[in-house]
């Protein structure tokens, strides 16, 4: 029984997916991809990171608001738990944003320090 329930409801979730969902991903995909530039840009225009800032730092962050967000939905609030639950969402794309600007720093500091060994041979440990 369950699979014949399943076997009707596959192609109406399929559909409805096609019809309501597919349309609306592209624009989501369009402005997560605007937002993602403009923060990046905005990261690189003020010079760096506060060297805790990490992506790390934003999960954790993310995490500790399950706590006061499941405590305000048990008390019947319904506002300020739709503002952490919207902010914890920012809060993943933001660490992906800042995990891939440290990854980038990481890896210019990585280019800089290779030239330099191959500028300097006697630095770079080979031939001793």
């Amino acid at each position: 029984m369950l699979r014949s329930l399943m076997t009707m409801l596959d192609p109406l979730v399929e559909k409805y997916l096609v019809t309501a969902i597919a349309p609306i991903m592209k624009y989501h995909e369009k402005f997560y991809n605007k937002l993602n530039c403009f923060l990046r840009d905005l990261i690189d225009s003020k010079g760096s990171l506060p060297k805790w800032f990490t992506a790390n730092f934003i999960t954790y962050a993310r995490t500790t608001l399950i706590v006061p967000c499941l405590l305000l939905l048990a008390r019947g609030h319904r506002l300020i738990p739709a503002f952490i639950v919207i902010s914890v969402d920012f809060g993943d794309f933001l660490d992906g944003v800042v995990a891939r600007y440290w990854m980038d720093l990481q890896k210019k500091k990585d280019d800089h320090d290779n030239n330099k060994k191959l500028k300097n041979p006697s630095q770079s440990g080979f031939g001793e």
